[in-house]
């Protein structure tokens, strides 16, 4: 997976783009994501 984000931006404005296996998600279908954070990530 990878995410494009601009953490400055405001809430709701900040993720620029979603790609999986290089390729960007369709905005017409549903996706979970199950995420944790770590100590010592960023």
């Amino acid at each position: 997976m990878e995410v494009n984000f601009t953490v400055g931006n405001e809430f709701g404005k900040r993720v620029n783009s979603v790609k999986v296996s290089g390729v960007d998600l369709d905005e017409n279908k549903e996706y979970k994501l199950v995420a944790c954070e770590r100590e010592g990530d960023p």
